[in-house]
Parts: C-alpha cells; sequence; structure tokens
C-alpha cells in the first residue's frame, strides 16, 4: 500500500524552468536543473565544498535519462557557458560541479 503514491511523489519528477529552457534548450535546462537539485542535496547535507558537490555522470544519467554522449556534450556546452564549473579531485578522478549563480542570473534577466 502507498507504492502508487511513492511513485507519484514530487522527488521522482523532474521540474524545468520554461526561460531555462527558451536560452539554453531543454537539454541543457534539464542537466543544469538536475545539477541544481543535486546541489539543493548536498547542501541540506552540509557536504559543500566551496559550493562545489560530487556527483557522477552515472548519476546523472539514471536520474534524468539521458546517453552518455548527449551528456558529455551538454556538460561541456554548461561549462563553456560558465554556467558550471568542474573541479575534478584525486585518483582515479572525480567530478566535483559548482553552480555559478552570478552567471545564471545573468542568464535569466
Amino acid at each position: 500500500m502507498g507504492e502508487i503514491i511513492s511513485l507519484l511523489a514530487k522527488s521522482n519528477y523532474i521540474i524545468l524552468n520554461k526561460q531555462l529552457i527558451n536560452k539554453l534548450g531543454i537539454k541543457e535546462a534539464m542537466v543544469l536543473s538536475e545539477l541544481c537539485n543535486e546541489f539543493d542535496y548536498w547542501k541540506g547535507q552540509d557536504k559543500l565544498d566551496d559550493g562545489y558537490f560530487y556527483s557522477t555522470q552515472e548519476n546523472i544519467k539514471k536520474n534524468i535519462s539521458i546517453k552518455s554522449t548527449t551528456l558529455t556534450s551538454v556538460i561541456k556546452s554548461l561549462e563553456k557557458k560558465k554556467l558550471i564549473q568542474i573541479k575534478r579531485v584525486g585518483l582515479p578522478c572525480k567530478n566535483y560541479y559548482k553552480i555559478n549563480e552570478k552567471e545564471l542570473v545573468n542568464l535569466l534577466k
């Protein structure tokens, strides 16, 4: 009992900002929104490192059902537009992401 309710809960949805879709395109908006969700999660866990948070491409792919090649190009696009920064740390190398709120605000003006 309650399984269908859990399935339909808000945490199982992707919410996309229409203005972000218009400015970036749907794929970029979807990846950026997922990174915002992950930022919010790590912030709630008090595990941000100067605004950076850890995530894997596998986790992002799983959460938004996107192909690896598409995700790689979208991440590069968001980084080129300075909306995100990526810090690679450790061996094996792990990606830590930071959302550039200033650039995001400028984009949405």
